[in-house]
């Protein structure tokens, strides 16, 4: 019988084997890079880590098999695209291609690592999301998420007062 301790100890073992522990510690990098840059610039960078990786850990680290798994994992990531990475990365060669010929950089620049304001909205996109969380604003309820108000409830309207009170009826104030 096998015990659920021998059988964490034997999962551990595997994790650290050079050529797989390799391939774990390579999507720490690979996901900062892939989170900040295209996919053109994702595969780009990565292949370029990867191969001066490799480089630098076979002449001056001597080879060792951790660090090869790890570089030759980001190294190849350009071989395994799927269709969307495909059709994203050629529209970023054409971005970066007409950025060059235009002399705009900031266009070539832009074809390979992602605007800051997309990086925060990924990062919002993937928190834990406060829809449904009900809070006091003034008299009423409101449904927020990232601090804005998104819907009112309808027991936070009682009373409209304004120079334009005579121009709002009770029919005015609907509620979904």
């Amino acid at each position: 019988m096998v015990s659920a301790k021998g059988t964490l100890k034997g999962i551990k073992s595997f994790m650290w084997l050079p050529d797989v522990g390799g391939q774990l510690l390579a999507q720490i990098p690979k996901a900062g890079i892939g989170l900040v840059s295209t996919e053109l610039g994702n595969k780009t960078i990565n292949g370029l880590v990867g191969v001066i990786g490799n480089i630098i850990n076979e002449k001056k680290l001597g080879g060792k098999p951790l660090l090869r798994s790890l570089f030759t994992n980001m190294m190849v990531t350009v071989f395994d695209p799927t269709a969307n990475q495909l059709r994203e990365v050629k529209r970023n060669w054409k971005d970066l291609a007409g950025g060059l010929k235009a002399h705009s950089f900031n266009t070539a620049f832009g074809a390979l690592i992602e605007e800051p304001h997309e990086v925060v909205g990924a990062i919002k996109g993937i928190l834990p999301s406060m829809k449904g969380f009900k809070s006091v604003f003034g008299n009423g309820k409101f449904m927020s998420s990232d601090k804005m108000i998104k819907s009112l409830d309808s027991s936070a309207i009682t009373t409209y007062k304004s120079k334009f009170a005579s121009m709002l009826d009770q029919e005015d104030i609907v509620t979904y």
